[in-house]
């Protein structure tokens, strides 16, 4: 249990590390980039002991839940802790963050050099990974509200600073604004959903929170919150989860951050910082699922955001940006498994998606680093120049489109059982239509990147493998990709030590055991397969001029999609129309009735009226005497009035 009390260390490790970056970064041999690695690498070490202590907890029949912390503030009846709680969806959390960012940095290192020379401020790069890290790592160990809300804004402010890394560049800049104005406001409506849960129950702890809220809904004891009250609390919650994934409307600024570095897009904006959403409705969801029509809204956003993206992402060229769209589909498949009450689920699929989408990314970059393209226009034909690469990264992209009997099968499966138990026929069919898109837009990708004649030669001339360092990290998540689905099956489970299947042991608030359905398992296989034979049918070969006759066929349609059905305009349009001339208004009343009057009005009266009466010291006694007798005559006068 050792580990279990102090899994606090984890996050203090890497946090050491950025502090002594920060300070001392550019003084370092290698600009300290060893420092940060060996941090990250130590918690991915440490996590195998909270792993081994929480699944010895849980065998014991001791919950495998261990809270520990300090008081930090205390005022009246009321506490403010620095807590840490590890059970279940925390050590998933733990294990996906640890692995993801150690293989990122030790990709980072090859990426971030061009010529062995690495990139400028290339010391704040790996300072920021460190704080990442550790913002990261306290979100998700967290044990109340507010903690888990300061480090929530920890990780966007990372997210901002390496987004904008290459601040040179003004897309860079302009991505990394857009990015942290969107995401603040889910955090707005976060932070008063936190302040009015502690007003109607009067803690920050997650557990307290929850039992609160629970007791009040039932019969003997009275209600801490009304219905309406504990909605809207609940929505504004889910506010923040929606901004912070990347859901609809809040998912425009997913794709603008693929400005970043390639590896800061594998750790940020796939596997870690945009899954916070998803960890946090996972972590309330008793809450969520005593709130009226909480679960509901966070069904319909997560299958939205599902096929919205999947539809906009078939007409993508830029490769980061296909798998920008895909991640903020895929977290809509998470949203859609929350919906249906299935945390374990959820997070199964949260870790297999972390798994293949870093190394779609990471392969990604790959291409990217070795070729100096990211526009598919301009590739094709790379599978025998970059053979590891290819065959990574195609793996990974069959997974993500669900074909068995890789990880992305046994998640999606599953997704698909809890919600033909749990939702309507339509949903299902709806959630189906998703998953045929997730197929056809990840085959189109793998076709006009790594197959067909090279579309531009001078690409392909200076095209070859990645070094050792990129190649590595590529290979590993692929590994884990094309066998951590099978855990979930018991037999798999049993042989491995987690009696049960994983799935056993990713629970809150009770354990959901996997069931394989085979008939919906040919169902989304079908799906799959269809998906794939439709980008072939388009893409594949002298079949482009097919999905070129489709676009000039449906021209209407096509800009529609090409154009993200237009929300970026449409945001343009409030900001130039609505927001920019209310702004003018309220600057205007601050500058002339707030500043001018109510601020300035009383000094400049003062200051006016001074410099009237200034006039009356002259230093003439006779002006001295005319102005006694006047003042003397006036309050006679004034006093002969008041008595009449």
């Amino acid at each position: 249990m050792f580990w279990l009390e102090h899994a606090w260390i984890l996050p203090a490790i890497p946090a050491c590390a950025f502090l002594g970056m920060f300070l001392f970064g550019r003084l370092l041999p290698r600009q300290g980039d060893w420092l940060s690695i060996i941090a990250i690498g130590s918690v991915f070490v440490l996590f195998f002991f909270v792993l081994e202590s929480h699944l010895d907890s849980l065998n014991a029949g001791l919950g495998g839940i261990a809270n520990t912390g300090f008081d930090w503030l205390s005022f009246g009846d009321f506490t403010l802790r620095i807590g840490f709680t590890v059970d279940s969806i925390a050590v998933v959390m733990l294990g996906v963050v640890a692995l993801v960012a150690l293989l990122v940095q030790v990709y980072s290192v090859s990426y971030m050099r061009h010529h062995g020379r690495p990139e400028p401020r290339y010391w704040w790069y790996y300072t920021v990974m460190s704080l990442f890290a550790a913002a990261m790592l306290t979100l998700v160990l967290a044990d109340n509200l507010l903690l888990l809300y300061i480090a929530w804004e920890g990780v966007g402010l990372c997210s901002f600073f390496l987004i904008g890394f290459y601040y040179e560049r003004t897309s860079a800049v302009e991505a990394a604004k857009k990015a942290f104005v969107t995401t603040r406001l889910g955090d707005v409506g976060l932070l008063i959903g936190i302040l009015l849960f502690w007003r109607a129950t009067g803690t920050f702890q997650i557990s307290e929170l929850i039992e609160a809220v629970q007791a009040g809904r039932t019969n003997d004891l009275p209600q801490v919150m009304g219905d309406g009250y504990l909605t809207m609390a609940t929505l504004l919650v889910f506010l923040g989860a929606m901004g912070k994934s990347a859901q609809v409307p809040f998912h425009v600024w997913l794709p603008d951050a693929m400005e970043g570095p390639t590896p800061v897009s594998a750790l940020i904006h796939a596997a870690t910082m945009v899954v916070a959403g998803v960890y946090l409705v996972a972590r309330l969801l008793p809450i969520f699922d005593l709130a009226p029509g909480a679960l509901e809204l966070v069904t319909a956003v997560g299958l939205i955001t599902a096929i919205l993206a999947g539809l906009i992402a078939i007409t993508q060229t830029d490769i980061k940006k296909v798998l920008a769209y895909s991640t903020i589909s895929q977290l809509g498949f998470m949203f859609v498994a929350l919906g249906s009450g299935a945390v374990g689920v959820a997070m199964f699929h949260l870790m297999t998606h972390a798994f293949f989408k870093a190394a779609l990314f990471l392969g990604s970059g790959s291409v990217i680093h070795m070729s100096g393209e990211q526009e598919m226009g301009k590739l094709g034909g790379l599978w025998w120049k970059m053979p590891v690469t290819a065959v990574t990264f195609t793996i990974s992209a069959l997974a993500l489109a669900g074909v068995a009997p890789l990880s992305g099968f046994f998640s999606k499966d599953e997704i698909f059982t809890v919600v033909s138990r749990h939702q309507d026929e339509s949903v299902l069919i709806l959630l189906g239509v998703a998953a045929f898109l997730s197929a056809l837009y990840m085959t189109r990708l793998v076709i006009l990147t790594f197959f067909g004649a090279p579309k531009d030669l001078d690409v392909i001339k200076r095209t070859e493998e990645a070094p050792p360092l990129i190649t590595a990290p590529l290979v590993l998540l692929t590994l884990l990709t094309l066998f951590v689905g099978w855990f979930a099956l018991d037999q798999v489970g049993d042989a491995f030590g987690f009696p049960g299947g994983i799935n056993n042991y990713i629970y809150f608030p009770e354990p959901e055991i996997f069931s394989f359905n085979s008939g919906l398992a040919a169902a989304t296989g079908v799906l799959s397969l269809l998906g794939i034979l439709t980008a072939l049918w388009f893409w594949w070969g002298s079949n482009v001029r097919r999905a070129t006759a489709l676009r000039e066929f449906q021209p209407r349609m096509t800009a529609v999609l090409e154009n993200k059905f237009y929300f970026d305009e449409a945001y343009q349009w409030a900001i130039d129309r609505l927001v920019l001339p209310l702004g003018e208004m309220v600057a205007w009343f601050d500058r002339h009735i707030v500043n001018d009057t109510g601020v300035n009005g009383p000094a400049d009266t003062v200051k006016y009226a001074a410099f009237w009466t200034k006039f009356h010291v002259t230093g003439r006694l006779p002006d001295y005497a005319l102005l006694m007798i006047v003042g003397i005559a006036g309050a006679g006068a004034l006093g002969f009035l008041l008595r009449i």
